[in-house]
């Protein structure tokens, strides 16, 4: 009897499986940490919200699943790469804990991609606001622990807004203004000199989290009060973070 056409159940169970999308982080974390173990390396500084994130990002670029996971895990500096890249990585990190899945999505967007097009003029007002709004949220869940850490790196670039701009941030939240609702003249110039300083930041945290956020990782939920919360501590701390000067 030829066999040879007869499909093998339990290869075809496994592709199933293989191509069968994430539907929770810890999977996602499951099959990074077993691609690391067999690398002979060891997930750093694991936490939930690198799994969500890491979840979030494999959605953002079509690649949730094992099958196409693994493909990309495959093509990553962390299997074609000396360990240098990742300790380079690190290091414009410092001292904020960061591991590899978090360098996964850095060297998508920031190496790989290269410089972060330009959201001024491709984008409605609504679109700008929430990139920039998701730039702040990113920044919350990636460094949940080093909250005043990151915020005082996010401030430390030359011509950061007063906080009558964070004000009108909140304002502009507030006022619905995102779903679609026409600013002022005055209001488009300080949206745009908001963009523009995030465009020129040059500390990697922010420059990733911004990178996200332009690149379709737009936070869904910008309701409640998270947002209110944080800008309020960021406003607390102008001024306390060196030359802000406009």
């Amino acid at each position: 009897m030829d066999v040879s056409n007869v499909p093998r159940l339990g290869s075809s169970r496994k592709e199933a499986k293989d191509n069968r999308e994430f539907e929770y982080a810890s999977e996602v974390e499951g099959c990074f940490s077993k691609f690391l173990k067999i690398a002979g390396q060891k997930l750093e500084n694991p936490s939930s919200a690198s799994s969500e994130t890491l979840k979030e990002f494999l959605e953002s670029i079509n690649k949730n699943s094992r099958a196409s996971f693994k493909e990309f895990l495959k093509k990553s500096g962390l299997a074609t790469k000396t360990g240098y890249e990742y300790t380079e990585f690190k290091r414009q990190y410092g001292p904020m804990a960061v591991n590899q899945m978090i360098y996964l999505i850095d060297e998508e967007f920031l190496v790989k991609r290269g410089r972060i097009y330009t959201i001024l003029g491709r984008q409605t007002s609504a679109q700008k606001i929430r990139i920039i709004m998701s730039t702040i949220l990113w920044m919350e869940k990636l460094f949940p622990s080093e909250g005043v850490t990151w915020k005082m790196r996010f401030l430390n670039f030359p011509g950061f807004p007063l906080k009558e701009d964070l004000d009108w941030l909140l304002r502009i939240h507030r006022d619905n203004y995102l779903m679609g609702q026409q600013l002022s003249e005055r209001d488009r110039n300080i949206l745009d000199k908001l963009c523009n300083w995030l465009e020129a930041h040059d500390e990697r945290p922010t420059k990733l989290a911004f990178a996200m956020a332009s690149y379709g990782m737009v936070k869904g939920k910008l309701e409640g009060r998270q947002l209110y919360h944080i800008i309020d501590e960021l406003k607390s701390l102008v001024g306390m973070s060196g030359p802000l000067t406009l």
